[in-house]
């Protein structure tokens, strides 16, 4: 089917756009192959007649969507994409027809969420028949980068694109996937939210806790070349240092850089020299009472703060709830007012504690395995309690940020402009090969706009992106650690302990306990002046696992507190809206 797909856009791409009738011809045989083929593989049949693919001049966009829009008797194809550069075009048609093809075997009906699940389905059917192997693949680039809106019904983009990734990481078959969403849609009554549940809920139910936490697996031949990424680093990493030293051919690189982010999050996270912006991490934490009138006020007071970045939420103990944030990044003044006001609320018995303090080293620890094997709560004992654990254990520090406390000042100040902020608002992250961004999808293009770049001039944007990026890590403003985890389910469980450390003594302690409790696919560390907290998602306070840490700490005589969050919210925070061009300060 690839082949035949293939040549039928191909012969669409060669077209001028004003060639309308011909490629409305093409378009529609395509359409009719991949119905008859699909008929064939995924047993069922299509219920719904095929409609003629007609030109229309559509507004270009970010949407679920993107590219057509469903009219009674046809389906209108959006006249900007024959104006798009050939190889985006080539992928948005191929996407654009498979995602149609299946819509013909669904009921029919208006629904954000069910057509947001069919993109899904759709971008697996090209992942098997186009041998696609990598989520940097340019084909879903092309595509994931159109099709997510900010929200889609109630629900943020991200959700989405996070169920396709585990579905894509786990493998699972387009059938499979295609057939659990017939039967949810065909269900009677069933509305937006009931569709994301089940399709959510299901997907979810592919990983466990201890597939989690446990070790990644990795195969042996890639632990060189990521050893190499670890110690090098983004600017030395590239494929063709780390093919030189390792006497590889570069392909076979990037092929291992590609495995590498097949099967786990793997990509290069991006570092802010907050000094150099003037800036601070605060770590945040309000104890309250059970949920009632003051709970929500405190909550909607602490997320209409401009520069918080996530908020958490859970129980620390019965009858006491916890807001949470370690991403407030903002001038001190910021956090002065926060603090004020929260110890206002503390004296009115509002809260029963709160914690706002400087982040001063932020730490991610991730363990490789090149054992394949099951995870259980025995091995994961093991791993915690035995010196020489059964299998093979490469422990990794992925990222280490220190603030600088040094008497040392650099006086000279640099000069901030509105596309280098907007830039760094945006950005997400680089994948490994460095080709291209992942950010804010709805937000760039107003950078374009704003710089008269073409939306549809995919060089002139990467170009520009680019050159925002060199200048900001020239500046040493921006730079990158690898980040790499397993997969989690979506709004999981994280299972937070925070150890006191008020002396040298306990600060050594701590120093030896990480090296043993190294053992999770990913741990986090914070350290504040008076304690560490240690993030580790997918579990929750109540897992087995909780007791095993726990017993470990109380080994080193250590005080500590345990307790559950999960995100309850995230926004993009607009450094470039917060920041005062002509007085070169940040607003307060």
């Amino acid at each position: 089917m690839k082949e035949r797909l293939t040549t039928l856009i191909n012969k669409v791409e060669v077209l001028l756009p004003d060639d309308r009738n011909q490629i409305c011809k093409i378009l529609n045989a395509a359409l009719k192959d991949v119905i008859v083929f699909l008929s064939k593989t995924i047993g069922y049949k299509p219920i719904l007649e095929q409609r003629q693919i007609v030109l229309a001049p559509l507004i270009e966009g970010y949407d679920v969507n993107v590219g057509i829009k469903f009219r009674e008797q046809t389906i209108e194809f959006a006249e900007w994409i024959f104006n798009l550069q050939p190889r985006p075009k080539v992928n948005l048609l191929y996407f654009l027809i498979v995602k149609l093809a299946f819509h013909h075997f669904l009921p029919e009906q208006p629904n954000e969420v069910k057509d947001a699940f069919v993109n899904i389905v759709a971008l697996l059917w090209l992942k098997e028949h186009f041998g696609i192997n990598s989520l940097d693949n340019p084909i879903y680039a092309s595509v994931t980068t159109r099709i997510y809106p900010e929200r889609i019904a109630k629900y943020f983009y991200v959700q989405f694109n996070r169920l396709l990734n585990i579905l894509f990481i786990k493998n699972i078959p387009y059938h499979e996937v295609f057939k659990v969403l017939a039967e949810i849609v065909s269900q009677q009554n069933i509305d937006s939210e009931g569709i994301f549940k089940a399709f959510n809920g299901w997907v979810n139910s592919l990983i466990t806790e201890i597939d989690v936490i446990a070790p990644i697996y990795l195969k042996p031949k890639l632990i060189p070349t990521l050893e190499l990424i670890v110690k090098w680093g983004y600017s030395r990493g590239t494929t063709a240092n780390i093919a030189k030293k390792l006497n590889y051919h570069i392909n076979s690189v990037a092929r291992q850089f590609r495995e590498l982010s097949t099967r786990n999050t793997a990509f290069w996270r991006p570092i802010l020299n907050l000094e150099k912006l003037k800036l601070n991490n605060y770590f945040l934490k309000v104890v309250l009472p059970e949920r009632g009138e003051m709970y929500e006020r405190i909550y909607k007071m602490l997320w209409e703060e401009q520069y918080l970045k996530s908020i958490y939420t859970g129980e620390i103990e019965e009858g006491k709830k916890v807001i949470y944030s370690p991403s407030l990044i903002c001038p001190h003044l910021v956090s002065e007012r926060l603090n004020e006001q929260l110890r206002k609320f503390q004296g009115k018995g509002w809260i029963d504690d709160f914690n706002l303090q400087l982040i001063r080293e932020r730490n991610h620890y991730g363990v490789i395995t090149t054992t394949e094997q099951k995870p259980t709560i025995e091995t994961m004992e093991k791993l915690l309690f035995e010196k020489q654990p059964a299998f093979d254990l490469r422990k990794f520090v992925f990222a280490s940020e220190k603030r600088d406390f040094s008497m040392e000042f650099d006086d000279r100040d640099i000069v901030l402009d509105y596309n280098l902020l907007f830039f760094l608002s945006v950005l997400k992250c680089k994948y490994l090969l460095k080709s291209r961004y992942a950010a804010y999808v709805n937000e760039l293009p107003k950078l374009y706009k704003k710089n008269n770049i073409p939306l549809t001039d995919v060089t002139a944007q990467i170009v520009f992106l680019n050159q925002i990026e060199i200048r900001a890590r020239r500046r040493k403003i921006l730079s990158y650690a690898l980040f790499m985890k397993r997969f989690i389910p979506n709004r999981a469980d994280i299972f937070i302990f925070e150890i006191k450390a008020l002396d040298e003594q306990e600060e050594r302690k701590i120093k030896r306990l990480v090296k043993e409790l190294q053992v999770f696919s990913f741990l986090g560390e914070m350290v504040l002046a008076d304690k560490h907290v240690f993030p580790l998602p997918g579990i929750s306070s109540n897992h087995p696992i909780k007791d095993l840490i726990q017993k470990k700490i109380e080994k080193t005589g250590l005080e500590s507190t345990y307790y559950t969050i999960r995100q309850s919210n995230k926004k993009l925070v607009p450094l470039h809206e917060l920041y005062d061009y002509e007085s070169q300060k940040w607003k307060l």
